[in-house]
């Protein structure tokens, strides 16, 4: 079974302020409505709120947080879910609960969905709460829905999963919070991790107080530092909304099929993992606690084509963990002790081309989709991890006087990033010409280094000599 409610109520006071800060990036927009210019319009984040709010008709909208310091494939852990109440063109929370208060019903019924293999330490039917298992958003907000409506039996126009960055873009417009009650300064940078300690082992817990406090003190001086925005800033925090769905971090799966069409210009993904020339690398821990925040994972691709096309792929993915132990508590109802950041037990799924091969013995394991591979990664605080492998793809290239080498690497939704190291030989007789930006040459050989944070298109070009 999964964590003990428990281990999760700082989530659903975090939850709480992320909801709010949602609404507070999206209210504003009613202003809008009253004036609305081709400006303002034709903005995704006008689109969402026109989606949500609906002026004709009354909308329902669950908004899923997923706390992605304990990262799921296609997200990160489900702590709570609000339910948003639309119409007249304004949005209002009509609730906010642990999603506990529906995964129990749920474990009460016949299983829904076979969860995946490396999650059944977890549990041994596919809840709400670590639902996001696709490598595609609207698969994971179509099975939240699914769920929601299993247990409530209520159906859901809208699903919208953000992650704690969107709290972090408040906070760069507030600037640092102080809480000198707590000896602490609050930060867009070190707001999760710190309020995940202070709130499991912090001086109210250990004072026998309420853990949760931090969190509403926090929340009271956030909402007295909120602005009251002129429509620049509204215009600049609709651009943030584009940012936060271009780097993985909010996705809307609407009922309204023009309002999600335009969306999906600027959250939909590149590619579907597993289309010829992808590559998507993503990471679900499942070790019950949040190391994922701590973990900085680089990832070295050199992909090698030979005098017949043939392309080979060769993979070292390194995972180093930057925390030491952090935040030990007590487990009040099995008497155990755990840390909030420990050792981090992730299932590493690299999704490529299907008919893809695997060459190595050791390293990545095929899973059932062709295409897919995966392997669990243990990382101990303060260590170093890596896996290593290599692969013969399904793309032949054409071996004539230019070839010309497209790869896109698909971002994992809600990750942190992960450095790449991306580089191309061909055989000897041609040499690089050009590339897409950032990509330079020697001879036979082209690479490109880069902090990758949302989806990226790279383009190598060979001519012969």
């Amino acid at each position: 079974m999964s964590q003990a409610p428990f281990l999760h109520r700082k989530t659903i006071i975090i939850s709480v302020v992320v909801f709010g800060v949602f609404l507070f990036i999206t209210q504003p927009l009613y202003r809008l409505f009253l004036m609305p210019t081709q400006q303002f319009t034709d903005k995704p984040a006008y689109q969402l709120y026109n989606a949500l709010a609906q002026s004709d008709r009354s909308t329902r909208t669950l908004l899923v947080f997923a706390n992605h310091a304990e990262q799921r494939v296609g997200g990160g852990f489900v702590g709570s879910v609000g339910v948003l109440q639309g119409g007249n063109n304004t949005l209002r929370l009509e609730s906010v609960r642990s999603i506990y208060y529906y995964d129990h019903r749920l474990e009460e019924k016949r299983p829904f969905v076979e969860p995946p293999a490396y999650l059944k330490n977890l549990t041994s039917s596919l809840v709400a709460r670590d639902s996001l298992v696709a490598t595609v958003s609207d698969e994971n907000a179509q099975l939240f829905r699914d769920l929601y409506a299993r247990e409530t039996g209520e159906y859901i126009n809208n699903v919208v999963i953000i992650t704690p960055k969107v709290l972090s873009l408040l906070l760069t417009y507030t600037g640092p919070i102080e809480l000198p009650e707590y000896s602490m300064t609050i930060t867009s940078d070190n707001i999760l991790s710190t309020l995940q300690e202070e709130v499991e082992a912090g001086q109210d817990k250990i004072a026998g107080k309420d853990p949760k406090t931090v969190l509403k003190v926090l929340a009271q001086k956030l909402m007295g530092k909120i602005p009251q925005f002129t429509l620049a800033q509204t215009g600049q925090l609709s651009d943030d909304v584009v940012g936060l769905m271009q780097t993985q971090q909010l996705y809307a799966y609407l009922e309204d099929e023009t309002a999600m069409k335009k969306l999906d210009a600027y959250q939909a993904p590149l590619a579907k993992p597993g289309g010829l020339n992808t590559v998507q690398l993503a990471a679900a821990n499942h070790a019950a606690n949040k190391s994922s925040q701590a973990i900085a994972q680089s990832v070295k691709y050199v992909l090698r084509i030979d005098e017949a096309g043939e392309a080979r792929l060769a993979v070292r993915v390194t995972r180093q963990h930057q925390r030491d132990y952090t935040g030990y508590y007590i487990d009040p109802k099995s008497g155990q002790g755990n840390f909030i950041i420990g050792d981090d037990l992730s299932w590493i799924q690299l999704s490529l081309p299907a008919g893809t091969t695997d060459v190595l013995p050791d390293g990545f394991g095929e899973q059932g989709d062709t295409g897919v591979f995966g392997v669990d990664v243990a990382t101990k605080p303060l260590t170093t991890s890596t896996v290593t492998d290599e692969f013969v793809l399904p793309t032949r290239y054409a071996m004539l006087d230019e070839v010309v080498v497209d790869q896109s690497l698909l971002a994992q939704f809600g990750w942190f990033g992960q450095k790449v190291d991306f580089t191309v030989e061909v055989p000897a007789g041609y040499a690089f010409t050009s590339g897409s930006d950032g990509v330079s040459g020697v001879e036979n050989n082209a690479n490109r280094q880069f902090f990758q944070i949302d989806d990226e298109n790279l383009r190598f070009v060979f001519t012969k000599k």
